[in-house]
């Protein structure tokens, strides 16, 4: 199931490209030239019996704290639709 959904993260990522530079969005590079990841939400997929957990993490840098939240996916269900959504939410708390 992980393979499938990098699978799909890479298909969708390369068709974003064939779709033109135009529509990206303009990214803030660090001194490197690597894009500035301060505003990045890591998570984590982890088995565990009965299900997966999916672990979000994201810097706050007011308060200089990870903000680590945990989720519970049960056994049975979507995991790509369930991790959809998980980051979907991170995304629209911020």
């Amino acid at each position: 199931m992980i393979k499938w959904l990098c699978y799909k993260i890479v298909y969708l990522g390369n068709r974003y490209s064939e779709i033109g530079q135009d529509l990206m969005p303009v990214l803030s590079v660090d001194s490197d030239g690597h894009p500035d990841m301060e505003k990045s939400i890591r998570f984590a997929v982890l088995p565990a019996r009965g299900g997966c957990i999916v672990e979000t993490k994201v810097y706050d840098k007011k308060e200089r704290e990870w903000d680590i939240v945990s989720h519970v996916i049960p056994e049975g269900a979507d995991v790509a639709k369930e991790v959809g959504d998980i980051v979907a939410m991170e995304l629209l708390r911020r």
